[in-house]
């Protein structure tokens, strides 16, 4: 009977074996290199056509679109009142009921702006140097609506990321990595930002379009989409100057990033006085330190220990509501691992990027530490991008050994 059930057992074994055997073979034969790179390629381009979809089939009515849609039309509508009047006409014409119920009445910040005109147009100083999102509101609306023209933008900016950074994987020969790429989008919350009607998904289409061309070896194609990223997020002039910096100490190109970098610098004061901002110490109170229903006449005076107050406030609201600070701790001992083994090379354009995306996600944050991840948006998909450059990971079966 022992010796029965042992002849059995063997037999079954033998059988098992066999079955793991022919799935490996099948599965070898099945994922070949070009069947999982198109695989790959075709997965991406479904994934960025759906969140070009995004904008119009489930647009997200957030408050900052109303002072956005309040600077396009601040030219023809001059009063305060009457634009007050006709911004929140839009918004409540457009956003469920739940939505505009939150929009008006979630706080006391809310509710202040919702109830005084005068109060809501103090705000408006944030939101003019935003200058190139603006204009093409502004130039756009008469002809689209003002609030489809920044659903129209989103799903424009959403193809022009997808499309570069597709162009980059091809470019660079690690077209299966989109598979890593993808889920990486998605935890820089790339699909937030394509609901929300907001600068920072136009600001990253052009910055990473330009970086993609940097990449490419077509540096002087950059200079004007990293200037205008600028425009569209004035805060991008960080990036630009981790650009030159990393370029000088790594063997980049210096005089494209410099060009692009000079003319941000030009063009901060122009932009600044044109949007009457009130300058960096009064945005960074306001905005991590203490929000102030009434902008008119607040200025405070700058503190050491409100500074630290608001870097607190930034890590740990990054790690309890958004995703940006742990991707990017992930990403630098991704870059550990690889520098370990030597995967990372001294000097080069990839290092480059690697050195300006580090330094300007650092640089970001130690000026103004936001902790929404759609401000990091950029710099996190090209440090990602050149990590997976060295890493060059695949997820064909074709070089592995069959059993």
């Amino acid at each position: 009977m022992a010796v029965s059930e042992f002849q059995s057992g063997g037999l079954a074994s033998r059988f098992a074996g066999s079955i793991v055997r022919l799935g490996d073979r099948l599965l070898c034969a099945v994922l070949t290199q070009r069947v999982t790179t198109i695989a790959a390629a075709v997965t991406f381009v479904l994934f960025t056509i759906a969140l070009a979809i995004v904008p119009f089939w489930h647009p997200e009515y957030n408050w900052d679109m109303a002072p956005y849609l309040a600077v396009a039309l601040e030219s023809t509508i001059p009063d305060p009142a009457e634009l007050h009047r006709t911004v929140w006409s839009m918004m409540q014409a457009g956003a469920t009921e739940d939505q505009f119920r939150q929009l008006t009445t979630a706080n006391a910040y809310n509710m202040a702006q919702y109830a005084n005109p005068d109060t809501f147009h103090s705000q408006l100083v944030f939101y003019r140097v935003k200058i190139a999102y603006t204009m093409l509101i502004r130039e756009l609306g008469p002809f689209l609506g003002y609030v489809q023209v920044t659903q129209w933008i989103n799903t424009l900016s959403v193809l022009v990321i997808g499309a570069a950074m597709f162009a980059w994987l091809r470019f660079t020969g690690i077209m299966q990595a989109a598979f890593i790429v993808i889920p990486l989008m998605l935890l820089g919350s790339f699909l937030t930002m394509a609901q929300l009607a907001m600068p920072d998904l136009m600001g990253s289409a052009v910055m990473i379009l330009g970086v993609y061309f940097l990449r490419s070896g077509r540096d002087w194609w950059a200079v004007p989409l990293l200037f205008l990223g600028f425009l569209a997020r004035t805060d991008m002039i960080i990036y630009l100057f981790a650009l030159v910096l990393a370029s000088a100490a790594f063997g980049g190109r210096l005089a494209p990033v410099l060009t692009a970098f000079i003319l941000a610098v030009l063009a901060y004061v122009p932009v600044s006085q044109a949007g009457d901002h009130p300058g960096w110490w009064t945005h960074y109170y306001f905005t991590n330190v203490e929000i102030q229903n009434d902008m008119r006449g607040f200025h405070p005076a700058f503190s050491v220990m409100a500074y630290l107050e608001g870097l607190v406030r930034g890590v740990t609201s990054s790690f309890r509501f958004h995703n940006w600070l742990a991707l990017f701790m992930l990403l630098i001992f991704g870059w550990l691992a690889l520098l370990r083994v030597g995967r990372i090379p001294r000097e080069g354009v990839t290092v480059v990027l690697l050195a300006a995306s580090i330094l300007g996600i650092l640089g970001k944050f130690v000026v103004f530490p936001l902790p929404e991840s759609r401000v990091y948006f950029p710099y996190m998909m090209i440090l990602g991008l050149t990590l997976l450059e060295f890493w060059r990971p695949r997820f064909d079966m074709e070089t592995r050994p069959v059993r």
